[in-house]
């Protein structure tokens, strides 16, 4: 489009100076309407968006990734850095912080308050004693790409008293809206794969929620609400070569560009974390696959930095073979190395979902909502059990008006809540309300 408004006003200007006579006061007039016209023609070539060209690009190494499944092994270290005058505050907040949402979710699916509370601050104190403790593990990730649709299934820990224990995630991404979904989850030596609803028996574990949430465009171009699998729109991009025209609404500028690579930046709302800057690199030597991503929050010292260090080919299309990625911030640090195990074709099967299984789901909440945006309008969380179809948004807001109508939750009455910790990713995410904490401050 700018390329288009430069073009027509060039040949606008030309015209129109090709019609005054040459009378010296109009040989002068000529002279500065030309310049004024390159210093426009300069502005609307320069605030312009991708190339068509290099959109192009990415859209052919997208399709070339459809229908493909890539395996990864993930190496996962986290490391924290708060101060030991701060390290008693900082618990503070980040139990008070999952309490709210603990509170919100078993208050969903119709606990008691009395009940609620007790659980949702015994759960919360586990994570603020886990916040410090050193993480490193090994799993298996895979990423499938689909017409329309990004598939991701992984492992992770989970926090507790049982150092086994751990969940294996599935996260649906589509166009409008994400799905995340436990497929297994291992407590005690037992592994377990189907809901286990309406029991008051300790010994028996309640599964994780299936979370789903609603996203302008498609959901893997915005951060998920659901806390499983540490997954962004960038490492989609980098990992499975998921095009990143439409990340964060696309708002992408050309930051600098050579014959070799092209830097693409844009200023984004990432939800959680605030304004961002956001920076992809790509390689276009290699058909402009993303080779670097950084975000980046100057104020918080926040920076997340993704980097491509070793490359494959195959079939004629790069992929990265190992990747990493590093999350910091100035209470903590997250190091990750991607290494890709296999590229193999990707069979599509349906995405089911276990009758019964607890849902929570956030869509009346609009766009990616973050933690602040679940705390202020808790009451249009809707819990509810799965009968083989996600309701649509009318539906939602009935349950919500039955539950404003009669007092009683949304949901379908059940106490089922599960007693697991959460996801090791829950410990870094925690730090989310001392950061909060700490920006309100210094603005």
């Amino acid at each position: 489009m700018q390329e288009m408004w430069a073009d027509y006003l060039m040949k606008s200007c030309t015209g129109f100076l090709q019609n005054l006579s040459s009378k010296e006061g109009d040989k002068q007039m000529r002279g500065a309407l030309f310049m004024t016209l390159l210093v426009l023609a300069s502005v609307a070539s320069t605030a312009q968006n991708i190339p068509d060209p290099v959109r192009q690009t990415l859209e052919k190494r997208a399709q070339s990734l459809s229908g493909r499944k890539t395996v990864w092994s993930l190496h996962w270290r986290k490391e924290h850095a708060i101060p030991p005058s701060q390290l008693a505050y900082v618990q503070r907040q980040t139990e008070q912080g999952w309490y709210n949402k603990y509170l919100q979710e078993a208050l969903a699916h119709g606990m008691s308050r009395a009940e609620a509370e007790a659980l949702a601050r015994q759960e919360a104190q586990k994570v603020a004693r886990d916040l410090v403790r050193p993480v490193q593990f090994h799993v298996p990730m895979e990423i499938e790409v689909h017409t329309g649709r990004v598939r991701v299934r992984g492992v992770e820990p989970l926090i507790g008293d049982d150092p086994a224990a751990q969940v294996t995630m599935e996260v649906l991404y589509e166009r409008g809206y994400g799905i995340s979904v436990p497929r297994s989850w291992t407590l005690r030596g037992r592994t377990y794969t189907s809901p286990v609803l309406d029991t008051r028996d300790p010994s028996v574990p309640l599964p994780p929620h299936v979370y789903v949430w609603k996203t302008d465009g498609h959901a893997a171009s915005w951060r998920k609400s659901a806390p499983q699998l540490p997954i962004t729109p960038e490492l989609l991009s980098i990992l499975a070569g998921f095009s990143p025209l439409e990340m964060y609404g696309g708002n992408w500028q050309v930051e600098r560009s050579d014959s070799n690579s092209m830097v693409l930046a844009q200023t984004a709302n990432l939800t959680d974390l605030g304004t961002c800057r956001v920076r992809l690199e790509l390689d276009m030597t290699r058909g402009g696959a993303v080779a670097k991503a950084e975000v980046h929050h100057p104020t918080a010292g926040l920076l997340e930095q993704y980097e491509v260090t070793k490359w494959r080919q195959v079939e004629g299309v790069w992929l990265p073979e190992e990747v990493r990625d590093l999350r910091n911030s100035p209470i903590g640090a997250d190091v990750r190395t991607w290494r890709l195990e296999k590229l193999e074709p990707a069979v599509e099967k349906p995405f089911a979902i276990l009758t019964n299984h607890p849902v929570v789901d956030y869509r009346l909440l609009g766009n990616s909502p973050g933690v602040e945006e679940k705390e202020r309008r808790a009451a249009e969380i809707v819990g509810y059990k799965w009968t083989g179809k996600l309701p649509s948004e009318s539906e939602l807001r009935q349950m919500v008006e039955r539950k404003r109508s009669t007092g009683s939750p949304p949901g379908t009455g059940s106490s089922a809540w599960w007693r697991f910790g959460p996801p090791i990713l829950l410990i870094t995410a925690g730090l989310l309300w001392y950061w909060r904490l700490k920006m309100k401050k210094v603005s």
